[in-house]
């Protein structure tokens, strides 16, 4: 210990001060080499927490897309559920357009004033009921799509096969979908 001393001493003081700013030194590049460390940790973390969050953001992409999915699908069914109750409406009231026309074709024509409120109470129901979107199918040539041959019947003349003849019972359409045929007889 006392030849460390006589060491001391025998150094000048340039070369402690040397000394003295190569242990600092050491210490500064020690603790540089910790904070570098903590920064690549710090790098890393920051690293995993985006990609995390671009995980999340995939994840709240699809979650909405299902719900977009969902709720057109919901709003798909409800349409058609509104629809079906709709159509099941009309054809209930039908029957009562029905019974107008067959009290229409059986009074005579004694009772022109009957006929004449009769035909206007039905054109006013017919109105209510187009208001709902129901139409009365076409009559141009036969279509087993919109109309249900009861009848076949011989034509003479000219070729007129798949013509309607006669219509029966009217056949309606509501919203583009037939949901009563009409009734009818066709030529040969």
């Amino acid at each position: 210990m006392v030849e460390e001393e006589e060491n001391e001493q025998e150094l000048d003081p340039e070369e402690l001060e040397k000394e003295r700013l190569i242990e600092i030194y050491e210490n500064l590049k020690q603790e540089l080499d910790i904070k570098q460390q903590e920064i690549e940790d710090l790098k890393s973390c920051l690293e995993e927490k985006e990609r995390e969050n671009e995980e999340l953001k995939e994840l709240v992409k699809k979650v909405k897309a299902d719900y977009e999915n969902y709720k057109k699908r919901n709003d798909k069914k409800l349409e058609k559920k509104y629809f079906e109750a709709k159509k099941d409406t009309i054809k209930e009231l039908l029957n009562v357009v029905d019974s107008f026309d067959q009290a229409i074709n059986l009074r005579g024509e004694s009772d022109q004033e009957f006929l004449k409120g009769v035909k206007n109470i039905r054109q006013l129901f017919l109105d209510k009921l187009n208001d709902l979107g129901l139409r009365e199918v076409d009559y141009d040539r036969f279509d087993p799509q919109k109309h249900q041959a009861i009848a076949k019947v011989d034509v003479d003349g000219e070729d007129k096969s798949n013509q309607i003849i006669e219509v029966v019972r009217s056949g309606y359409v509501l919203d583009q979908e037939v949901i009563r045929p009409a009734l009818v007889k066709v030529s040969e």
